[in-house]
């Protein structure tokens, strides 16, 4: 919580609900104003993370760090989580040894960050984190040059008194600026994103997907798709199209399968980690809007996406994704809405929902006035996991075979607390119907669950 452009965190006894302890996160500089521009600079729901073991949580903010200059810096705070002893007391320990001291995770570069973002496909037992202790986090810096986009590794400290490491380096600086504009939130298309990352599947490797301007010359833009890995298994391949003819709008979202089951121990006596807690992910499906057809076209956005099959095997980096992004043996990505259509924007599809069971992923969109729902199976035979028609995308008509178009798309819903987001869940949508009272059309409430 805030408080006078304070960060604060409060330690409450959960049986009673009485105040334990409370302390500011954000350090005081008696020299300069210590404002808090979450709103104004900061995703607000990218400002905290629980690890999948539940064992700490990063704290992300942004803090001025220089009143000359109105530089805003990005700091980091770790927490660690309080757990019953083996008796099954629980003692709460003062925040002076679970909380640490603020990290500033910026460069002295003078200039403020624009947006940030902390790894996707986190969260409880379900997240992916093939080692338990790291987070990656990414942000913007730039003033009229290049967009400056930095990486810093944070790895968490599970013994108190609290005392975790970061590590920041520049991770790629865009050429043209406005190329990241805005990257770690919603900007108004469909709820994407121009950056984001996930794990690898491997000690702490991730993948980072971004849009970048393929067109060198001043001016020229060119946007594409990129994907980057670290590690030795890893490398730098182009995600979309592979021509300047279709321009990529956004990333749509990473999913990654098969989400986690249980969770592990970190012994603090022995300093010994259980094998459970840690979970990679096996595949990272990336989705991504792309032009239909043309990118002059002034139609709408195809839905498009590739799999990263984080396994590596004995395949070059390229063939890791499905379809091939081997420049060699290219193929384009996979168009999950309806084929042979190029619908006019507002008309394209847009995902109302997703669910994730074990490998399987359920996509519901929109288009053309109609709810469809596709599938992945990673278990299916064939070169396409997705529902095909000679791998041709076949989508399910989900709102019924009659005329009528959807008149709106009401509500998309799905179980939780549960690992398994596919199974129950149901999308709601509303359609009229003639004969309704004086004899004009009704409204009518529908739903489809899904098995």
């Amino acid at each position: 919580l805030t408080n006078n452009e304070r960060l604060m965190i409060a330690q409450i006894l959960e049986s009673t609900g009485t105040l334990v302890e409370m302390a500011q996160i954000n350090g005081d500089d008696p020299d300069i104003i210590d404002s808090l521009p979450l709103t104004a600079y900061l995703t607000v729901d990218n400002d905290l993370r629980l690890s999948r073991n539940g064992d700490y949580i990063w704290i992300t903010w942004g803090q001025v760090t220089d009143q000359t200059l109105d530089e805003i810096d990005l700091y980091a705070a770790q927490y660690i989580t309080t757990r019953p002893d083996d008796d099954g007391l629980f003692v709460i320990p003062p925040l002076a040894a679970t909380l640490s001291s603020p990290l500033n995770l910026s460069p002295d570069t003078d200039d403020s960050i624009s947006w940030h973002r902390i790894q996707d496909c986190l969260g409880y037992v379900c997240g992916a984190q093939s080692d338990p202790d790291l987070m990656y986090v990414y942000w913007e810096e730039s003033a009229g040059g290049p967009d400056d986009v930095y990486e810093a590794v944070l790895r968490a400290d599970l013994v108190t008194p609290c005392s975790p490491l970061s590590s920041t380096t520049l991770f790629f600086p865009f050429d043209n600026n406005g190329d990241q504009p805005n990257s770690g939130s919603s900007f108004g298309f469909n709820n994407g994103a121009l950056f984001n990352a996930a794990d690898a599947g491997h000690e702490g490797e991730i993948l980072v997907v971004y849009r970048e301007d393929y067109d060198a010359t001043a001016g020229g833009v060119d946007y594409r798709l990129t994907a980057d890995v670290s590690g030795a298994g890893g490398g730098l391949v182009e995600l979309s199209s592979g021509t300047s003819l279709k321009e990529v709008t956004a990333i749509d979202r990473i999913l990654c399968t098969p989400p986690g089951e249980e969770i592990g121990v970190f012994d603090v006596v022995d300093l010994e980690d259980q094998d459970e807690r840690s979970h990679g992910a096996q595949e990272v499906h990336i989705f991504f809007r792309e032009s239909e057809s043309h990118q002059s076209s002034s139609l709408g956005q195809a839905l498009r996406t590739r799999v990263y099959r984080t396994d590596h095997d004995d395949d070059t980096f390229g063939e890791q994704f499905t379809p091939s992004a081997l420049s060699s043996a290219f193929y384009l990505p996979f168009d999950l809405d309806l084929p042979d259509s190029d619908p006019a924007a507002g008309s394209d599809a847009t995902v109302v929902g997703v669910g994730i069971d074990g490998d399987r992923v359920g996509v519901w969109f929109t288009e053309l006035s109609r709810v469809y729902y596709q599938e992945y199976d990673a278990d299916a035979s064939g070169d396409v996991q997705w529902l095909n028609d000679d791998e041709a995308s076949a989508p399910i008509l989900v709102d019924d075979d009659n005329d009528e178009e959807i008149q709106a798309f009401a509500l998309f819903r799905r179980r939780a607390c549960t690992c398994d987001t596919l199974s129950g869940a149901m999308v709601f949508w509303t359609k009229a119907y003639g004969s309704g009272s004086g004899g004009g059309l009704s409204e009518r409430l529908q739903v489809r669950v899904r098995d």
